[in-house]
């Protein structure tokens, strides 16, 4: 039986830009006024193929973005992982 082809970690590589907004005149002020986004970009360095998504602005502590960029980056890397595969003409994507 075949293995199952996946796309190598080692060969994607990945960059962030994002937005944070302080909202806040005053340090005294409440956080919750500040906001923040990003956007991610994973490459396929071989091919140059790319996924990228966006984290919509919103108040998230440092945690949360942690973990919405987690499942972000999860989901671009499947998304990803069948561009290249398509892209490459194996069988089963």
């Amino acid at each position: 039986m075949a293995k199952k082809w996946k796309l190598e970690p080692s060969e994607v590589t990945w960059g962030t830009t994002g937005l944070t907004s302080g909202g806040r005149t005053k340090a005294r002020q409440n956080r919750n006024l500040d906001s923040r986004g990003l956007t991610l970009r994973l490459t396929h360095l071989p091919t140059g193929i790319f996924a990228e998504g966006t984290i919509q602005t919103g108040n998230y502590s440092k945690n949360q973005m942690k973990q919405q960029k987690e499942k972000l980056h999860q989901s671009l890397f499947v998304e990803l992982e069948k561009k290249v595969a398509k892209h490459l003409r194996i069988p089963g994507f």
